[in-house]
């Protein structure tokens, strides 16, 4: 049985960036079904408006 241990060591935590728009978005719609994701112009804002504080979560290279 696999312990959180080995999934500790797959995940990475780090700054979001635009180049995961694709990524977000297709999270996004399976998390909020029937809502309308968010722009690629909300997620450029959010970087540059508070880019400490816009941050993604990778498990064996994609956004979770």
């Amino acid at each position: 049985m696999a312990d959180k241990d080995d999934y500790e060591s797959s995940l990475t935590l780090r700054q979001m960036k635009i180049e995961d728009f694709e990524g977000f978005s297709r999270l996004y719609e399976r998390c909020f079904p029937g809502m309308s994701p968010w722009e690629r112009e909300h997620i450029e804002s959010q970087i540059e408006t508070f880019p400490e504080g816009q941050f993604v979560i990778e498990y064996e290279g994609s956004i979770v």
